[in-house]
């Protein structure tokens, strides 16, 4: 940059290579309070307009382990805030290296990512403040496993650490399946950690399942729109993924139950994470289920935005939602902080290749009949992609290929509008739900289980 040019807006670096990443900036690029965001990924994206009034750059992946690199980079570019969206970015401390280069930072410390890091930890944090959430076991070890005599079954079990969507929460029937799933569980770690950490069996909970999002500075938050995602491959299997598709906000969520997640889960939570010295400048996400009771139930914590929880509210907020954002990363949430939000409802449907989740790193070439305009009422978010000499061609390069969210003055037409998006869109092997809200529009209670 000029030296000699006065800032007169915030500058953005992102650190996040999902589509979640390419919402973000295209939210940011729309104020004038920004004076342009740099996106880091390893690909560039489409000709998308994104609605934007600033510029996007695309720069090279920058690895959460190059500090120096990601450091120099910005100061050289006189970055005012970096979002992490990344949850190994977070682990691997890269927050701790920019707060002590005095760069202001949306994302967790390496203390707090093990909220998410571990599911051992976080539920005994749950716990320790009286939080409520499935019945569970840990254990270290096959024998370990064996001699728990008081599992019910069906149960799932759970990778403690982070590892492939498929296999961090699956469905078991018996003793003998657990020990199948957990040995393949325990293999998985060893191959990304070098060594094996613990498992997780968790009770079955049936409900109704939530996405809560909060922005949080210490002590204080705001709460995002409430989302419904949709987490197995289809509506009729029990295969976790990363996430097929959300809508937002979700229609049968009332006053009286927002105040008893906010009541039971976000504040025990926010106060523990303040006791514990756990708090941070940045997103943090409550997976939950509302139980057969109609009582919010916490499954999982993440120090992030939920992906397509993000494309979901980065579509529905104005871009009033920098100044919040900046006070976050700055500290300065203090005080009333209303989330300014477009009218009408968001639909957002995510393409995957056939196999996924189980195949990985499969490139395919996706053919649109139009161009990749985005426009206030639809936008489509990529992922990585890969170079394609084809006009109005991209090749995708990850497990999800990318997503459609639209929206619409009621959730019928949000869907409508999503699915017709997806119709002009033609690959051989892309398979996507067709049931993105449906449940909801049509007034079923749709019961899901603990993923």
């Amino acid at each position: 940059m000029n030296n000699n040019e006065k800032k007169t807006a915030i500058r953005f670096l992102i650190i996040d290579h999902q589509a979640r990443g390419h919402a973000l900036s295209c939210l940011l690029a729309q104020s004038n309070n920004v004076e342009f965001v740099f996106l880091s990924r390893e690909s560039l994206l489409p000709r998308t307009s994104c609605n934007k009034v600033q510029p996007i750059y695309w720069i090279e992946k920058l690895q959460p382990d190059a500090y120096h690199t990601i450091v120099s980079f910005c100061h050289e570019n006189e970055i005012d805030c970096v979002v992490i969206g990344t949850a190994h970015a977070m682990t691997k401390g890269l927050v701790d290296v920019l707060v002590l280069e005095n760069i202001k930072v949306i994302g967790a410390g390496k203390n707090a990512a093990i909220l998410e890091g571990s599911k051992s930890f976080s539920k005994q944090f749950f716990e320790r403040h009286n939080v409520t959430t499935p019945k569970y076991y840990s254990c270290r070890s096959i024998n370990e496993l064996l001699a728990i005599d008081s599992v019910a079954y069906p149960c799932f079990i759970k990778s403690d650490s982070m590892i492939k969507s498929h296999y961090s929460a699956v469905k078991v029937s018996s003793r003998e399946e657990a020990v199948n799933v957990a040995i393949e569980i325990f293999s998985i770690q060893k191959k990304r950690y070098g060594f094996s950490t613990y498992i997780i069996l968790e009770e079955l909970c049936r409900g109704r399942e939530l996405s809560v999002t909060i922005l949080m500075s210490g002590k204080d938050w705001v709460e995002l729109p409430i989302c419904r995602d949709y987490k197995t491959l289809s509506g009729k299997c029990d295969i976790n993924t990363g996430g097929m598709g959300a809508i937002t906000p979700v229609p049968d969520v009332g006053v009286k139950l927002r105040k008893s997640i906010v009541d039971e889960l976000i504040r025990p939570v926010v106060a523990g994470m303040v006791q514990e010295s756990l708090s941070y400048n940045g997103f943090l996400y409550f997976g939950i289920m509302i139980d057969t009771a109609n009582m919010p139930v916490l499954l999982e914590l993440n120090c992030r935005l939920g992906d397509p929880e993000g494309q979901a509210i980065f579509s529905l907020l104005t871009a009033d939602f920098v100044s919040v954002l900046f006070a976050a990363a700055t500290g300065r949430l203090q005080g009333n902080f209303p989330i300014a939000v477009k009218s009408g409802y968001i639909c957002c449907v995510y393409a995957v290749p056939n196999g996924y989740p189980k195949q990985s790193d499969t490139s395919f070439p996706v053919l649109f009949s139009e161009t990749f305009e985005n426009t206030d009422k639809h936008n489509f978010y990529f992922g990585e992609l890969l170079q394609s000499e084809q006009p109005n061609t991209i090749m995708t390069h990850n497990n999800r290929m990318f997503c459609v969210s639209a929206r619409g003055e009621t959730l019928f037409l949000a869907r409508k509008l999503a699915y017709q998006k997806l119709d002009v869109i033609f690959c051989d092997g892309m398979y996507y739900r067709h049931d993105i809200g449906e449940s909801v529009i049509e007034g079923v209670s749709v019961e899901y289980e603990n993923i």
